[in-house]
């Protein structure tokens, strides 16, 4: 069994965070280390097994827990955060459960794809975020990601991991070595976001960015 499917064995019993002794997250390989601005990437990695993309990372961010958290679970204004996000729409409000329709669009090399993902999400109190994909609606075969948001002194520490299968061809030489150097980016821009959504007054209402050509997110299926 891989550390994932471990976790997903553990969140089964609520994510108790005294059986939680491990970060991973969702978002595929953002460098092994790196810097952007304030925020940083503390450690980032991405693998291929069978089909499944395996996703881990973790993040600093230059913003008090409570507005991260604000700006990461306002799913209507995910595009706000990341431009390779073209939409985002909340299907379902019943907190802590809500259903999610997400759209991307990504680029690598010549290999270009519209995907969409229907999210069931979960918010649990210790501060993690399960994130569950719809395989019967939308382009994976299997996704299963998980956040952990976490005070860092007056600071914010994100976590994510990820399992992912898609349901459409990857060409097989661009694989995980390719979209490592592509995610690398997509993690800098989705710190910067964040980081600049915090800054603002909880009132405004966040403006989507441009969409550019970004990479590419595979998704996972079980072991």
């Amino acid at each position: 069994m891989n550390a994932f499917a471990a976790r997903q064995r553990i969140c089964s019993r609520d994510c108790d965070p005294r059986r939680l002794a491990w970060r991973w997250l969702w978002i595929p390989l953002w460098l092994l280390a790196g810097s952007t601005q304030a925020g940083e990437v503390l450690h980032s990695h991405v693998d291929h097994d069978d089909g499944h993309y395996l996703l881990d990372m973790e993040m600093r961010i230059d913003a008090p827990l409570p507005r991260v958290r604000e700006v990461l679970t306002d799913y209507a204004h995910i595009t706000a955060i990341n431009p390779t996000v073209v939409e985002s729409t909340v299907l379902i409000s019943a907190p802590p459960n809500y259903r999610v329709r997400v759209i991307t669009e990504g680029c690598v090399l010549f290999f270009c794809k519209r995907m969409t993902q229907f999210q069931q999400v979960t918010e649990l109190a210790s501060g993690y975020i399960v994130i569950v994909l719809d395989t019967t609606e939308g382009d994976f075969t299997y996704g299963r990601l998980l956040w952990h948001i976490q005070a860092d002194g007056d600071q914010t520490r994100i976590s994510f991991s990820g399992d992912l299968v898609p349901d459409f061809w990857v060409p097989p030489l661009i694989g995980p070595w390719l979209l490592s150097g592509v995610l690398e980016e997509e993690t800098h821009k989705t710190v910067e976001g964040l980081e600049r959504l915090a800054s603002q007054p909880p009132d405004n209402e966040p403006q989507a960015l441009p969409s550019t050509p970004a990479a590419l997110v595979p998704p996972p299926r079980s072991p």
